[in-house]
């Protein structure tokens, strides 16, 4: 007997073309020699990124056993949301290469490495317009390993004095001038010629 088509309210959480491969993931198995471990953090962080961007790529499933070879995580985390359907890619595969398919998704990814300058502008980007996405994504772990929430040393430079008329210019500065420098008030003194930070 045919199974029902899933209704529209239990395939919402899909991406619109992905839909059609929606299959009922009581249907399905967590592959039982999956190497790649998932612990409570890793299943809340794909458990948030569902909830604010739904599927947006298929997990795949061994036909021969119903064993996923790739989205263990994603399918634990859609049962604790409640989802009753996932959009599936159906394989064919032998015990070999439904086990070498499987370390290979996961290998191939951790080889990877982050382009640390757009990394650290994404998460700067994302702290500010959404910091529930920058939680839930432990995006504040990234952050530790860049240095971005680091007090910079500060140096006193020595004063330039001779250079005066010259910085004056390239910085478009004016005597009595105020400078909101890092959250802090600062006021150029034209006795000193030099930039004092002012008591809040």
């Amino acid at each position: 007997m045919a199974k029902k088509k899933p209704t529209a309210k239990q395939v919402a959480w899909i991406t619109p073309d992905l839909r059609p491969l929606a299959v009922e993931i009581a249907d399905l198995k967590l592959d039982p020699k999956n190497a790649r471990a998932h612990d409570d953090p890793n299943i809340n962080s794909i458990k948030a990124s569902l909830q604010r961007f739904g599927q947006r790529k298929p997990i795949v499933v061994n036909r021969r056993n119903k064993n996923i070879e790739a989205g263990n995580g994603s399918l634990v985390a859609a049962q604790q949301l409640g989802q009753t359907h996932i959009a599936v890619v159906w394989v064919e595969d032998d015990a070999t290469t439904q086990t070498g398919y499987a370390i290979a998704d996961n290998r191939t990814s951790e080889l990877a490495t982050w382009d640390d300058a757009r990394l650290a502008e994404a998460i700067v980007m994302l702290e500010t317009e959404a910091p529930d996405l920058y939680g839930d994504l432990l995006l504040a772990e990234l952050a530790a390993d860049l240095d971005l929430h680091e007090e910079p040393e500060l140096v006193d430079p020595e004063p330039q004095v001779d250079r005066a008329a010259e910085l004056q210019e390239q910085w478009g500065t004016e005597t009595g001038q105020l400078w909101i420098i890092a959250s802090a008030t600062w006021v150029h003194c034209p006795k000193c010629n030099k930039l004092h930070r002012m008591k809040t």
